[in-house]
């Protein structure tokens, strides 16, 4: 695949920026970090920090709902904003407002905002300084803008106002409209940032608790028909600006595209599926690892067992197995690769009553690209005569080509050939690279041509050749002149007898043409009709042997017929 892209797009920049090289990052979403309520630990932040480390990604990304308790849970910024890599460095770390960021007493803007990121970044306020009541934000990295963007806005048809989730919420307040959604403000910003981004040819990311796919899930904010519209506006100015918008919120896994852009619905890290009902699933048999923390994030005593029907959330929550994060790498030309992760349900417990698709413990890994930009990746089969395809590589795509004749392009020698030695030519298929060759023949030795046997003129030995015989020449076309008969021409002392008897020369030549006529009758040879085609010297001696005894034959039986009759 990237040979072909290299092929078609080099030194062009349409589809990502021109400054953008390839770009890998780790992404989770929906951690639900609180002691006591959900099955997700630190430990299981540590692993995909790890993975973060491991994978070389240039950041880590939260998409939301990392904690049910920011204010109570020290040990969690402290882990995650403060992680050192292999190599000595602090690895930037992000997360966005998600609808329980601020659930719990004592959690208001100013005590979440400042936990959002390590790292600088431009903010959304008319200096790009934070400012703790605004919660949304981008930054760059290796030529990419992602953009952070907060969807807990609401309207409050009384007041008139756009407002914020409030402190001790995890949730629109009552009686609003339009929620989730982002608010008139921060959409203008945003079609700012990425009309920005598109002008000068900065590939972006647009990162959202909620989702604005469109494409039958994970659709759960309010402007996402006004959000799609900004990121169209975008890609018609630069195509290839918005190459992926991704969300966490609605626990499932999903992959798609709308309109050029890739969407990613992120799963949650644990909490598999939620409902409103209680059942009592998990017994005391059922444990998960506990460690407690002091007041500063320092871990206190050892890590115990402690039963998972022991959580506040346990009856309402099923769990994975093992924490799901996504390593995403997305190469110069905006195609996405996802490295993803698979899970099982804790205990094989697994819910009874999921009312919506894609609820599984699983992050799909795959490659993804717009297949209407790119164009398809083939994987093909062939056969001498046909090519067909089963599947394009891209995840998302169910192209299929039928049997399908080959067209072949050009020959090219692939090995010459010489006096002594064939070679060999080669030409290969346009669409599906299926090679055919054929044999070049040795070079022909001029200087070892036989050479040909020159042909007898007709009619100068003495044979006769009937009017009806055509004679082929080497070339295979045919003589089909008429050859006439020859006559026997006296010698000169016959001519001498002839002049001194002039009274007899009418009765001489009767008589000699009664004897040619009657030279069979006389055990003379016969003078042969089967004349050899020019170049045919296979049988050339014999025949000329046969031309000459016969013509001497005929000579001495005349000579002597005409001395007798002289006497």
């Amino acid at each position: 695949l990237k040979d072909s892209l290299d092929a078609i797009f080099t030194d062009s920049n349409v589809f990502v920026g021109k400054n953008a090289a390839s770009l890998t990052f780790t992404l989770f979403a929906d951690f639900h970090y609180k002691a006591g309520m959900y099955s997700t630990t630190i430990a299981d932040l540590e692993a995909i920090l790890k993975r973060a480390d491991t994978s070389e990604s240039a950041f880590i990304m939260s998409a939301g709902d990392i904690t049910n308790d920011a204010i109570g849970s020290p040990e969690l910024f402290k882990t995650y904003l403060n992680y050192y890599t292999e190599e000595g460095k602090l690895l930037p770390a992000y997360n966005i407002y998600g609808n329980h960021e601020l659930e719990g007493t004592g959690n208001s803007m100013d005590v979440v905002t400042p936990t959002l990121t390590n790292s600088d970044v431009v903010w959304g306020t008319e200096t790009g300084e934070m400012v703790n009541s605004i919660g949304y934000y981008y930054f760059e990295s290796e030529g990419f803008r992602i953009v952070c963007i907060d969807t807990q806005y609401s309207y409050d048809p009384i007041t008139g106002e756009w407002e914020h989730n409030p402190t001790k919420s995890y949730g629109a307040p009552s009686g609003n409209t339009n929620k989730n959604s982002l608010g008139p403000v921060q959409l203008t910003w945003l079609e700012e940032v990425l009309t920005d981004a598109a002008e000068n040819d900065i590939p972006c990311i647009v990162v959202g608790h909620d989702g604005f796919s469109g494409l039958g899930w994970s659709t759960t904010s309010a402007d996402a028909s006004a959000v799609r519209t900004i990121f169209k506006k975008a890609n018609d100015l630069n195509p290839g600006t918005v190459l992926m918008c991704i969300n966490g919120h609605v626990h499932t896994n999903h992959q798609g595209y709308n309109e050029g852009v890739f969407y990613l619905d992120t799963n949650t890290v644990r909490n598999g599926w939620w409902q409103s009902t209680s059942v009592e699933h998990y017994t005391s048999e059922h444990t998960y690892e506990y460690q407690e923390y002091d007041a500063n994030g320092n871990p206190v005593g050892e890590v115990t067992s402690k039963a998972l029907s022991s959580l506040s959330q346990a009856k309402k929550t099923w769990f994975f197995e093992d924490p799901l994060s996504a390593v995403i790498t997305i190469d110069e030309y905006g195609v996405i690769s996802i490295d993803g992760a698979q899970s099982t349900w804790a205990y094989g417990i697994e819910p009874t009553s999921v009312t919506k698709p894609g609820v599984e413990p699983l992050i799909s890994s795959g490659t993804y690209w717009s297949c209407d930009i790119l164009g398809h990746d083939m994987v093909w089969q062939s056969d001498d005569t046909y090519h067909w395809s089963s599947e394009c590589s891209n995840t998302l795509c169910n192209e299929v080509i039928e049997r399908t004749a080959h067209s072949y392009g050009e020959w090219s020698v692939v090995k010459e050939a010489t006096v002594s030695e064939t070679g060999l030519k080669e030409r290969k298929c346009i669409t599906c690279q299926e090679p055919q060759t054929e044999v070049i023949p040795v070079i022909k030795n001029e200087e070892s041509k036989s050479e040909e046997a020159p042909s007898v003129p007709d009619g100068e030995d003495g044979t006769n050749v009937p009017d009806n015989e055509e004679t082929p020449d080497e070339s295979g076309s045919e003589d089909t002149s008429n050859t006439p008969e020859s006559e026997e021409v006296p010698s000169a002392s016959e001519s001498e007898d002839r002049q001194e008897n002039d009274s007899n020369t009418s009765e001489n030549e009767d008589a000699y043409e009664n004897n040619m006529d009657t030279s069979e009758d006389e055990d003379v040879p016969a003078t042969s009709t089967n004349v050899p085609a020019t170049g045919d010297d296979s049988n050339l001696a014999r025949w000329l042997v046969i031309i000459i005894l016969g013509s001497a034959a005929l000579s001495i039986a005349a000579v002597l017929s005409y001395r007798k009759r002289k006497q």
